[in-house]
């Protein structure tokens, strides 16, 4: 994978949680705002021309939410996009079961084609991002909220 061919789409994250990134690559990070489904449509497609897309939310928000066409439109047809979910569990537990991440490993291991990673403290998060991009092809990183 090329770095220029890299792309970042994430769903409504505020707190500044990705400025710097958005920042250092300019016109490569697209924030999707409240559209799930959109956002893994658009990273699909994007994939079609050749990019690496990472695709970044809350978990609920990156896995469930567009559960469709993360298997219509990424799995199946085996698309190099990178779902990156934070906050397993109930790591958003105060917000309700909305945002519990509870189901989506299971549901999303049933799909074609996608590799599943849950990484639990900051060292295996580092191994599975450098993971994630040897292998072409879906991807699915679940990671806690905070550092462990």
């Amino acid at each position: 994978m090329r770095r220029g061919n890299l792309w970042l789409l994430y769903g409504d994250l505020g707190y500044g949680v990705l400025d710097k990134i958005v920042r250092d690559f300019p016109g490569r990070c697209v924030n999707a705002g409240v559209a799930e489904q959109n956002m893994v449509g658009v990273a699909a497609g994007l994939a079609t021309t050749g990019k690496t897309v990472v695709v970044f939310s809350i978990t609920n928000f990156v896995a469930l939410r567009p559960l469709e066409q993360i298997r219509n439109d990424v799995c199946y047809p085996n698309r190099d996009v990178k779902l990156v979910g934070v906050g397993v569990g109930e790591d958003y537990g105060t917000l309700g079961f909305t945002h519990h991440g509870v189901e989506d490993e299971t549901i999303i291991r049933c799909l074609p084609n996608i590799r599943v990673v849950t990484a639990q403290t900051v060292a295996q998060a580092r191994e599975a991002v450098l993971d994630m991009f040897l292998v072409p092809g879906p991807f699915y990183l679940r990671l806690g909220r905070g550092n462990r």
